[in-house]
């Protein structure tokens, strides 16, 4: 739903691990049949409330457990099958002005943050060191994921991952599995993920959007994550697909997806969500629309364990990390990757709603159990941000107008 612009004109902002650690303080299995449509659909029930304050220790959070049903199950196989025979996505033309925006609001300024390039500042003599490459890596292969003739999405939203033998492309309209060595597709994932995901989107005609996709090298699984866009009702669904423990890692056409969903709101839309994973669970950031605006930003988080089986995965809703349109909190808040085998607790993180050149954290306790808990904004200042500009780019016929829109601040992703 929202543009890739922002890969090229918002200097994108890597939360590393150590940052983190620094601000830490001491059933029944369902199958469905071919196409989703001999499957069960999946309906569940959401209350939304204010979060209660534990007043205890450092006022931790209590979120608001979202009720879910048992996963649904199906052989890759299966799906790629079903693809064959799928008639079109529902997506609608490519609308490049359709999609969800904060309003105009201007941020207030930062005053203590350091009008600078690079953070920390390098000493005098060190500012022009010799024989540095600009090049983080060395190019191996490279190959086209998809086009647009593929995926008829524009945006495309890109993204993908690597597992141990495979590369997965993962865009609006296109999912597609590449020899990880080679770059070749290896024709064992090649389909819409309006067919990927049918048997627990929101049902009347909806299709999906916003993909987010990680290799877990905890679980050897895929985790894919996507939104719904109902054609009526306004709140729609997170829907998600976990591979199986039997394929180690590599998707194959005897690999069993286990599918699982959970309406975000009552009321809102949920977009522009966010995907982290760490050794106990699955971090999911929202920002919430009203069918008029932009009304604040929420964080669930998903038992990951809950997520290995047949289900029900176990999801506890954070609403209101910014509260207000205008309030401070994270704006869409990303869930943190992170790599470490010990850690013990998880984190939401997003530029300031309210402010420019500020970070906002929320710490997650707990978040391996059934009852996580939240902490109130942690606030990190960083050199001088401001909004970027339109950017500019190739094939570009439109002039001034044709330029790339940048949209904000947000961040792309956090580890």
């Amino acid at each position: 739903m929202t543009s890739n612009a922002v890969i090229f004109g918002v200097s994108i902002l890597m939360v590393l691990s150590l940052a983190i650690s620094g601000l830490s303080q001491n059933q029944e299995r369902k199958t469905s049949g071919v196409g989703g449509g001999s499957g069960k659909k999946v309906t569940s029930k959401v209350k939304v409330k204010k979060p209660t304050i534990r007043k205890k220790g450092d006022d931790e959070i209590i979120g608001v457990r979202i009720k879910t049903d048992p996963g649904v199950q199906r052989i890759n196989a299966e799906i790629m099958q079903a693809e064959l025979a799928f008639p079109g996505s529902k997506r609608p033309l490519p609308n490049p002005n359709k999609k969800k925006k904060r309003g105009n609001q201007e941020k207030a300024e930062n005053p203590d943050a350091p009008e600078v390039s690079q953070w920390p500042l390098r000493k005098r003599e060190r500012q022009a060191p010799e024989n540095i490459t600009t090049e983080a890596h060395t190019l191996g292969s490279t190959f086209d994921a998809a086009t647009l003739n593929d995926t008829a999405s524009f945006p495309p939203d890109s993204n993908g991952a690597a597992g141990p033998t495979q590369y997965i492309g993962f865009q609006n309209g296109r999912i597609r599995s590449f020899n990880k060595t080679t770059g070749v597709a290896d024709g064992v994932m090649n389909l819409n993920p309006d067919v990927f995901y049918a048997s627990v989107i929101s049902p009347g005609g909806s299709f999906t959007t916003d993909p987010q996709i990680r290799y877990d090298r905890f679980t050897s699984r895929w985790f894919l994550l996507m939104i719904d866009v109902p054609p009526v009702n306004n709140f729609n669904r997170v829907v998600l697909a976990v591979s199986d423990a039997a394929s180690n890692g590599t998707i194959t056409a005897g690999t069993v997806w286990t599918f699982f969903q959970f309406q975000a709101d009552a009321a809102n839309f949920c977009d522009y969500q966010s995907l982290g994973v760490d050794v106990n669970a699955l971090y999911v950031g929202c920002n919430m629309f009203s069918t008029t605006a932009f009304v604040g930003t929420n964080g669930y988080v998903i038992q990951k364990s809950s997520v290995l089986g047949a289900g029900p995965m176990f999801v506890t809703n954070f609403p209101g990390l910014v509260a207000t349109p205008a309030g401070a909190g994270p704006f869409s808040p990303r869930g943190v990757d992170n790599y470490d085998l010990g850690a013990t607790e998880g984190y939401f993180v997003g530029p300031d709603n309210a402010t420019f050149s500020t970070l906002m954290f929320r710490r997650v306790s707990n978040p391996g159990t059934g009852s996580p808990t939240i902490s109130a904004n942690i606030s990190l200042t960083v050199p001088t941000t401001t909004f970027p500009n339109p950017a500019q780019h190739l094939g570009n016929t439109g002039g001034t107008n044709g330029r790339l829109d940048t949209l904000d601040d947000r961040l792309f992703q956090a580890m």
